[in-house]
């Protein structure tokens, strides 16, 4: 069987799979107490801000915005260039992890 997915719903799922898999990985990894997501639709564009106090991580993690280990970061980012997302990580040793992503609006 060909799986075809129209764009508005694959878009809707991806996201929802990207703060999924952020959540699990704060839950799992990071000994947070707190989580704050932020959507925002600006214009054509939806805005989701992602943070935690949990641990953080090391700043080798990331190189140029590339994951450097790890299946779940690594399909944050393969779902959000699927979708043409823009996505920049910040993880701060003892303070966090903060996501910023923008998608065009599904």
């Amino acid at each position: 069987y060909l799986f075809v997915c129209r764009y508005e719903i694959c878009s809707k799922l991806f996201i929802y799979r990207i703060i999924q898999e952020l959540v699990t990985n704060t839950l799992k990894y990071t000994h947070a107490s707190k989580i704050v997501i932020e959507v925002i639709k600006i214009d054509d564009q939806i805005k989701i801000k992602y943070a935690d106090n949990g641990i953080g991580s090391s700043p080798n993690l990331l190189d140029n915005n590339t994951p450097a280990n790890g299946m779940g970061l690594t399909n944050i980012y393969k779902r959000a260039r699927l979708i043409n997302g823009e996505l920049s990580v910040n993880f701060i040793p003892g303070s966090g992890m903060f996501f910023e992503m923008s998608f065009p609006n599904v």
